[in-house]
């Protein structure tokens, strides 16, 4: 398949410099920015626009089952005037484009998903952002995961991350992430989880890092869920599975 689109977005220029902005934030840019209305979270903040988004997706499907065997996405934004919202003590954005935006995503088998995705500076001539991984699901309910993920100047660590069954009650669960930009472990998780038809009990240990200073932190967490009323105990940190789409 071959799905062009275009979108366009004015929005008029209103001063919001004396609306406190406590609940917003921008956006972390990505495809699906590329179609938003508004580049700010929250309530406190309605950016101005005069733009054109040009996109472009494609496909291969699977002739028997429909399902998609992979996807390539790109798009990019054209700003026709500088964007004078912003959040508080931020200068205006005077940008002619937005960054190439590529996403691509494979899937070999029914259980197996693959990730690409970049964001290429045209005016730089470099890569903003680049991010690459998989997700790997088995028939009884495991999970192996990683991601590598690189945002210039900022960011360079990857993700592995492990929700495996050891029977039709028990699990262990694993997480680790390491910078390599610092070349030190940003968060190490281990645990196990009980569940039953009625109840299950997750226990979680957790080593991290609190600041960029390198204070390190160990933590242990453990929740009893009971079902169809709720959990109780010290909530754990967001493992793949809660996380992934």
């Amino acid at each position: 398949t071959l799905e062009p689109r275009f979108f366009y977005l004015y929005v008029p220029f209103e001063n919001q410099d004396d609306l406190p902005d406590f609940d917003t934030a921008e956006f972390t840019f990505g495809f699906s920015q590329l179609f938003h209305t508004n580049r700010f979270t929250g309530a406190d903040r309605q950016s101005d626009a005069n733009r054109a988004t040009l996109a472009v997706t494609t496909r291969s499907l699977d002739p028997v089952s429909g399902q998609e065997r992979w996807g390539l996405a790109l798009g990019q934004i054209f700003h026709f005037q500088e964007q004078r919202v912003g959040l508080s003590g931020q200068a205006p954005l005077d940008i002619d484009t937005s960054p190439l935006v590529a996403e691509f995503s494979w899937h070999p088998f029914t259980r197996f998903t693959g990730r690409l995705g970049v964001q290429w500076n045209w005016e730089n001539r470099e890569l903003d952002v680049g991010s690459v991984g998989f997700d790997y699901r088995t028939s009884k309910g495991g999970r192996l995961g990683f991601e590598y993920r690189f945002r210039r100047d900022r960011l360079d660590q990857f993700d592995v991350r492990h929700y495996w069954p050891v029977n039709e009650k028990w699990r262990v669960i694993s997480r680790l992430k390491y910078s390599l930009e610092e070349s030190d472990l940003l968060e190490a998780q281990a645990g196990i989880e009980y569940e039953s038809c009625c109840w299950a009990l997750r226990l979680i240990s957790r080593r991290y890092l609190r600041s960029r200073d390198g204070d390190e932190r160990d933590a242990l967490y453990l929740e009893l869920n009971l079902k169809g009323l709720g959990s109780f105990g010290r909530e754990p940190p967001p493992l793949f599975y809660d996380e992934a789409p």
